[in-house]
């Protein structure tokens, strides 16, 4: 147990070290006993009372996409990995469209890194509250360079619960699409049995990439499929759990009924040999997606980071359609 603690209080304490470092314009903000908030040019992170990164998120570098790193359970170990070197483009938890009008937003150049496709937040307003809570408003504009008009726009808004006892919360997606006055082609590197099909193919939308640390890992869906059989399966909810340090975690991603071809197939990525792990919700796997001018599409999801591991039945349980 002392092992355990010891753990978890020296990765805490490393990730508050690369909060304050980073934070040279940060100011802090209100808190309980329990939490407090910091903040700096572009990001905002939540840290416990032993001033332990809770999450952090970050918006503020123009071209970049924004995204959760790092984040885990309250008090526990970070459970993202940002820019691996087998997929640098790869944030930590984040949302990306792969191809839009045919160019890629998703992957960028390994020398500039910068994508060819570019992400603008152009405007964010972050609320947070004693309680560890906080609502997060963006306003986006996808642009094929960084000069171009923009061919779509974005209203997202991200609502994270204040966490529980066990150290677990919650982050509530939902997302408003907008197309410009041209038609937007939303698509993605076709799967194999389609035309220059891929075995990679079919990825675009909320993902998370697995911090390295993670072992013995376990993937389960609503439906009770595991590990690589979730691969293209449309499913409401699926769960990856692992073990950082001996201490189980994970975290279980919902679909909402609401969303286009719920419920949706699903992206995972697995091989413990590298190692590399992802999962996301993937309402493109099958095919492409195309807005008429000024045409809109809302997806919305649950993130739920949670102690332990959840089955099909817990799923099942916890897919609640009120966020």
């Amino acid at each position: 147990m002392r092992s355990r603690i010891h753990f978890r209080r020296l990765c805490g304490l490393v990730l508050a070290g690369l909060v304050l470092l980073a934070g040279a314009r940060m100011t802090a903000a209100e808190g309980d006993d329990r939490f407090a908030w910091v903040r700096g040019d572009g990001w905002v992170a939540l840290l416990d009372e032993a001033e332990r990164v809770v999450w952090r998120f970050n918006w503020g570098e123009r071209g970049a996409i924004p995204h959760f790193h790092p984040f885990g359970l309250a008090g526990g170990p970070p459970m993202t990995w940002h820019a691996p070197e087998d997929h640098p483009w790869h944030y930590g938890l984040w949302f990306a469209w792969k191809y839009i009008n045919g160019v890629n937003y998703w992957e960028f150049d390994r020398e500039t890194r910068r994508h060819a496709g570019w992400t603008i937040v152009e405007g964010a307003e972050i609320t947070t509250r004693r309680d560890g809570s906080a609502r997060i408003d963006l306003r986006l504009t996808y642009r094929p360079g960084p000069e171009a008009d923009p061919v779509l726009r974005e209203h997202r808004v991200i609502a994270v619960s204040a966490p529980g006892e066990d150290g677990g919360y919650h982050f509530d997606w939902r997302m408003t699409f907008r197309a410009a006055d041209v038609e937007v082609s939303l698509d993605r590197t076709p799967i194999p049995g389609q035309p220059e099909g891929r075995p990679w193919g079919g990825y675009a939308g909320l993902i998370w990439r697995f911090a390295r640390e993670f072992a013995d890992w376990q993937v389960v869906n609503d439906k009770g499929e595991r590990d690589r059989a979730c691969h293209g399966r449309r499913a409401r909810a699926i769960d990856f759990s692992g073990r950082i340090g001996g201490e189980c975690m994970g975290v279980a991603i919902f679909d909402h009924p609401d969303n286009i071809r719920y419920p949706t197939p699903w992206y995972v990525g697995f091989d413990p040999k590298t190692p590399f792990a992802c999962v996301l919700p993937a309402p493109l796997f099958e095919s492409g997606l195309r807005l008429s001018p000024g045409g809109e599409l809302t997806l919305r999801y649950r993130v739920a980071v949670h102690p332990g591991r959840l089955d099909a039945e817990a799923l099942r349980a916890g897919h609640d359609d009120d966020y």
